[in-house]
């Protein structure tokens, strides 16, 4: 494993949480100017997206306080000539939304409004290519498509009204992104990077259809897009002890959402 290029890529989403850049630099780990690429190689390793904050807003256009997504599965890639990589997780995801009532149902005054999903089984499948390196620079794009479908743990309005629905409210989360970014080289073993993306996402919910939580409280279950679509990334690979099978890839995104996504890899 000789050269690591890193591309970032953007995100396209059907739903609550948006996915990792990441850093293509993971498919390589020697320098750019390294001769007698590999035809094929891959890497498994753990996955973790932890998602702080999606700004979400419903389909009716009322925005969304707090909404989180947090993901752990294993990882596993496939790449070619050390320039592209195709890619998927298995694991399990978990989502939650804190918000005041007001964004679904027109109640004054607004109480806190909250959903609990159960953890469920999630995937997701992408790729990534590196499309030139200059010196220590390398520049490439990404895209990938995350799905879950969790059904809702738990509903709570501060008014005291708490709802078991167990399997009676199934929603359906996915997203697409496309990224495309730069890393930089600094030595063998720390390679930061930097990229842009942009995400579409969509959580279906219950498209306005009515659920009636324990005290009768009435509550409209409206579909929900992400507010904002535009958003930036930095990371860092590490390939501790002097390495050339194990990498750490750290990453932080800005923008659309804040999130934090850890990516260990042994690569072979």
């Amino acid at each position: 494993m000789k050269k690591i290029f890193s591309v970032l890529f953007f995100l396209f989403a059907h739903a609550l949480h948006a996915l990792p850049v990441g850093n293509p630099a993971e498919i390589k780990l020697a320098p750019c100017t390294s001769e007698c690429p590999s035809f094929l190689s891959c890497s498994v390793g753990f996955y973790g997206d932890y998602v702080f904050n999606r700004h979400l807003q419903t389909v009716r256009g009322k925005v969304i306080d707090t909404t989180k997504l947090f993901t752990n599965a294993g990882y596993v890639a496939v790449n070619f000539f050390d320039r592209w990589t195709i890619f998927s997780t298995l694991g399990v995801t978990n989502l939650s939304l804190n918000t005041s009532l007001g964004a679904f149902n027109a109640i004054d005054p607004h109480p806190l409004f909250e959903i609990e999903t159960e953890s469920a089984f999630s995937y997701s499948i992408g790729g990534r290519g590196a499309l030139f390196c200059y010196k220590k620079f390398w520049f490439g794009l990404s895209g990938r498509y995350f799905s879950t479908e969790p059904n809702v743990k738990r509903f709570y309005i501060a008014s005291g009204a708490v709802s078991y629905p167990g399997d009676a409210v199934r929603t359906h989360y996915s997203e697409w992104q496309v990224a495309g970014g730069v890393s930089y080289r600094y030595n063998e073993y720390f390679i930061p990077y930097a990229a842009v993306k942009y995400a579409h996402a969509f959580w279906k919910l219950n498209n306005g259809n009515l659920f009636i939580i324990e005290d009768n409280t009435n509550t409209h279950l409206f579909n929900m897009k992400n507010h904002k679509h535009w958003g930036y990334a930095i990371g860092l690979t590490l390939c501790p002890l002097c390495s050339d099978v194990l990498a750490v890839i750290a990453e932080a995104r800005f923008g659309d959402e804040k999130a934090f996504h850890i990516n260990v890899l042994t690569l072979f």
